[in-house]
């Protein structure tokens, strides 16, 4: 039996799988249609793990958000060391979840540099992440008072907002003085 440790936030796809961050345990928990539960992310160590590895041999560092796209990629941040992190698989069983960091380094920063890189633009503690329709990916932060959006195309055909070859960041604001703990898309 799975014993969840600090559950921080849960997402579902559209095929019937939740996805819980499950900060204490260090790991990222896929409840199946049949109630199981199972290890997504994360081998159960606090840490700062390889990119381009199967997904449940590295260490996470306390996911707190967890959300997913149309083409079933799941995205997760952790609390420290500060990053977003992406598990991809060929199947929709998962069988061969590869995961990889798309924004933050291993260190926290408050700081924002325009137009910098997402894979070395330092990032502050990001308490929710949401995914739009074409992969722009926001993340609030609010430590730092910020939502940052960063682009990561879902499809072939996406198109983003910003330089795709610079796949940069960009403020959304630079003060909230009450920052948001979810976000919400309306059309």
């Amino acid at each position: 039996m799975t014993t969840l440790w600090t559950p921080y936030d849960v997402w579902g796809d559209t095929v019937g799988n939740v996805f819980i961050s499950d900060y204490e345990n260090a790991r990222i928990r896929r409840v199946l249609l049949n109630g199981i539960i199972t290890t997504f992310a994360g081998n159960g160590e606090i840490g700062s793990g390889s990119d381009g590895v199967s997904a449940t041999t590295v260490p996470i560092g306390h996911p707190s958000s967890v959300s997913g796209d149309s083409l079933g990629n799941v995205y997760f941040s952790e609390w420290s060391p500060c990053r977003v992190r992406i598990v991809t698989s060929s199947g929709s069983d998962y069988s061969n979840a590869i995961i990889s960091t798309i924004i933050g380094t291993t260190g926290c920063s408050n700081t924002y540099t325009p137009g910098l890189q997402t894979a070395i633009q330092a990032i502050d503690v990001v308490l929710r992440i949401w995914i739009d329709s074409i992969g722009s990916i926001y993340t609030v932060e609010p430590s730092s008072n910020m939502i940052r959006k960063a682009f990561y195309p879902t499809s072939p055909t996406a198109q983003p907002p910003v330089d795709p070859s610079q796949n940069s960041t960009q403020q959304l604001s630079s003060h909230v003085s009450n920052p948001p703990r979810s976000l919400r898309y309306t059309q």
